[in-house]
């Protein structure tokens, strides 16, 4: 199905739907005839779908109706609409049902994935009221009591909570974030609080998710030229609000 719509093929692609297609993609509903007008105009300028690739492909399958749902990587290739030449990670769900004796796909669900799904669902949770401790960071506080300001560099800072501190502290700092909301409340609060925080946000690649570090890993990349002053996996309640297991680690330059 998704091979004869990414070919433009309307003869091999309009059969696979149910009479009650729908398609949910961008937070818009579309039907079928939708589809065909995309793949018809795509035709016209000599134009094909993305070049698809598939990770962790899941099946539900039952008596009269099947779920797939797939990670799916996209790359488009440059038109003369003035559209460059890019990539897409996202979500396709798609629920086929029976027709008769036909399989027939009722419902194509596209969301994002990857830095954007990540980056939409940070900025979300920064609209909204946070359940995290707003405060600075009690490692870092301990940290920095005895020493003089320096030059820090805060990545996935947030809203700026620890950022700001630093600031507060007479520290040269740089606060990175994926999410734009985050961001433009640090800039926000920075301004209110009459401090210098210089912000950017972060776009280059890496692994999507959240994750604790095994014991040890952190240290191995701080083996050469710092000395390690603290490194240790305690059970507490974290930033977050629940108690869990937490790495602290404080590596100094030599």
């Amino acid at each position: 199905m998704l091979e004869a719509y990414d070919l433009n093929d309307e003869a091999g692609f309009a059969p696979q739907l149910a009479r009650s297609f729908v398609l949910f993609e961008s937070r818009r509903i579309y039907d079928s005839d939708f589809l065909t007008r995309r793949m018809s105009k795509r035709r016209e300028r000599h134009e094909t779908g993305p070049s698809r690739s598939y990770v962790d492909e899941n099946v539900h399958l039952g008596p009269s109706s099947a779920v797939y749902i797939v990670d799916s990587s996209e790359h488009f290739a440059a038109n003369g609409e003035g559209h460059p030449e890019h990539d897409y990670d996202g979500w396709n769900t798609l629920v086929w049902v029976k027709e008769g004796a036909a399989w027939k796909l009722a419902s194509w669900q596209i969301a994002n994935g990857g830095l954007a799904a990540e980056r939409e669902e940070w900025n979300g949770t920064y609209r909204e009221r946070p359940t995290f401790d707003v405060k600075p960071n009690r490692l870092l506080v301990d940290t920095l009591k005895d020493r003089g300001p320096g030059t820090a560099l805060d990545l996935m800072m947030g809203q700026g909570r620890n950022a700001l501190y630093l600031a507060s502290k007479g520290w040269t700092t740089t606060g990175v974030d994926l999410s734009d909301e985050g961001v433009r409340l640090a800039r926000e609060a920075a301004s209110k609080q009459k401090l210098k925080l210089e912000t950017f946000s972060a776009e280059g690649e890496r692994a999507p998710g959240t994750g604790g570090a095994a014991k040890g890993e952190i240290a191995a990349h701080f083996r050469v030229g710092f000395h390690i002053l603290r490194d240790e996996t305690v059970e507490d309640v974290a930033d977050w609000g629940t108690k869990t297991k937490l790495v602290r680690f404080v590596a100094q330059k030599k």
